[in-house]
């Protein structure tokens, strides 16, 4: 498959406008035109940025669905306000191509970390029609921390980490589905477990920094695309 061919089609898999591409890779939007007519050829790093972007990469010359587990704890190693997390060679790599671009403001990086592994298909990832969780939650024996954006209960996405998603979905009689509101049970692991706190209701959060992330993560492309804003303040994931 051919640069520019892989460029649209990750584009209109993702179901970004030209427009709304171009504003997350941060390129005009003619740029944008003038590649996918295939009257311009990406440089190396614009091709990488309009495929993290879009949610894809390249695999053998196919186009294959992009979860990057290894940005997200790089981020949480550059994001977090102390260390919480342990790097690895391959969490190396990644931010030590950051550095090579020289990407380091917090809000970018936290784009690349969320856009790079998207919450739907993360290893484990299980989706239900939106419901409060919290409740059945604070009297179980289950692990829990939710994530995403608590200063915005109409988010279309409630993320929950958990040690034992099955158990979860049981306890709260879910049903898997791809529409409307949703609720997405992911496994809690090790970086995802890194730095939770509870808040004074006694609701369970994970580091600020991973909420962060998953905010981007988790959130509509197209919706976030259309927002204008790449960056978002840390102070509006902050527990409290």
């Amino acid at each position: 498959m051919e640069l520019v061919e892989a460029v649209l089609m990750a584009r209109r898999l993702s179901g970004l406008s030209v427009e709304q591409l171009a504003q997350l890779a941060a390129i005009p939007a003619d740029r944008l035109r003038e590649i996918e007519a295939g009257r311009a050829m990406p440089d190396f790093d614009t091709f990488e940025d309009l495929m993290l972007m879009a949610g894809y990469q390249m695999s053998f010359g196919a186009l294959v669905p992009r979860c990057d587990l290894d940005a997200v704890r790089a981020a949480r190693l550059l994001l977090d306000e102390t260390p919480l997390v342990a790097a690895t060679e391959a969490s190396d790599r990644v931010a030590a191509e950051w550095l090579r671009r020289g990407i380091a403001d917090p809000s970018d990086i936290a784009w690349r970390a969320g856009r790079g592994a998207r919450i739907s298909i993360r290893p484990g990832a299980r989706q239900f029609s939106w419901r409060p969780v919290v409740p059945a939650l604070l009297g179980s024996r289950l692990t829990w921390a939710l994530s995403g954006r608590p200063s915005a209960p109409a988010d279309p996405q409630q993320i929950c980490y958990v040690d034992d998603v099955a158990a979860a979905a049981d306890l709260m009689q879910l049903s898997d589905t791809r529409t409307g509101p949703l609720l997405t049970l992911l496994p809690l692991d090790e970086v995802a477990g890194a730095g939770i706190r509870t808040d004074r209701h006694g609701c369970r959060w994970v580091a600020p920094a991973q909420a962060w992330i998953d905010s981007l993560a988790g959130a509509d492309a197209a919706s976030a695309a259309h927002s204008g804003s790449r960056a978002r303040n840390r102070s509006s994931i902050a527990v409290t």
